[in-house]
C-alpha cells in the first residue's frame, strides 16, 4: 500500500456510536457534493446518543493544514467526538468524493498517526517494513495472572485486560518511536475509573 486516504466529514455524517456531525453556521461555508452539505471543522457540535450529550469534533493525525473560513481544520474520516463517553467515538464520513491522500512516509512522519491506522483497519504490522516500533512487556512476580492493566500509549490507544499466567502485557506497535505508559492493579482500575468519570 502506498497511499493512504482519509475523506471529509460533512453535516449529517455519524459517529461510531450513532451521532450526528452537525456545522456551525459560517460566514462563507465550504460545501461539498451536489446536495451541498456543508463541510464540518474542528470544534463543531456532534449530537453522541450513547452517552445523550453534545460533544465537539477534534481533528487527530495524519492530516494536512486545510482550514475553513475561519482558521479552523477541516474535520477528516476518523477524526474524534469529545463527548461524555469514556472513549471518544470516531466520525465516519459517508461522501468519499472528496480525500486527502497521505504517502506511507507522510503518515510514519506524523506522531499520532497510529491510533487512526488501527480505526481505519490497517495494521502497523502490515507497515512495519516501513519502521513500526513493537514492543511488548513482561511483569515479572508471583501471582501475576488475573492482574488488572492499562496501557496508555502517546497517540492515543488504551489498551486494557487482566495479565495472563505468562506475564506478557499486549504487544504494543507504534510508528515511530513513542512513549506509553503502564498501569497494573489498583493503579490501572484508578485510571480506568478516572477516564470514566
Amino acid at each position: 500500500m502506498d497511499q493512504f486516504a482519509r475523506s471529509c466529514v460533512r453535516e449529517g455524517d455519524t459517529t461510531t456510536t450513532g451521532g450526528r456531525v452537525e456545522a456551525r453556521p459560517q460566514q462563507w461555508p465550504v460545501t461539498y457534493g451536489n446536495d451541498r452539505k456543508h463541510a464540518t471543522f474542528e470544534g463543531d457540535p456532534v449530537w453522541c446518543p450513547a452517552c445523550e450529550s453534545y460533544g465537539v469534533t477534534q481533528c487527530v493525525p495524519p492530516y494536512r493544514r486545510n482550514t475553513g473560513p475561519d482558521g479552523r481544520q477541516k474535520n477528516l474520516d476518523g477524526d474524534l467526538c469529545l463527548c461524555r463517553c469514556p472513549s471518544p467515538p470516531r466520525l465516519i464520513a459517508k461522501f468519499n468524493n472528496v480525500r486527502t491522500s497521505f504517502s506511507v512516509e507522510e503518515v510514519l512522519s506524523m506522531p499520532g498517526s497510529g491510533a487512526w491506522l488501527e480505526f481505519a483497519g490497517h495494521s502497523l504490522a502490515g507497515i512495519s517494513k516501513h519502521a513500526a516500533h513493537d514492543e511488548q512487556v513482561l511483569l515479572e512476580w508471583e501471582e501475576v495472572e488475573g492482574v488488572p492493566y492499562r496501557i496508555e500509549v502517546n497517540d492515543g490507544r488504551v489498551l486494557t485486560g487482566v495479565v495472563g499466567p505468562d506475564g506478557l502485557l499486549p504487544r504494543v506497535q507504534t510508528l515511530s518511536e513513542a512513549e506509553y505508559t503502564v498501569y497494573w492493579g489498583d493503579e490501572a482500575l484508578a485510571r480506568a475509573m478516572g477516564a470514566a468519570s
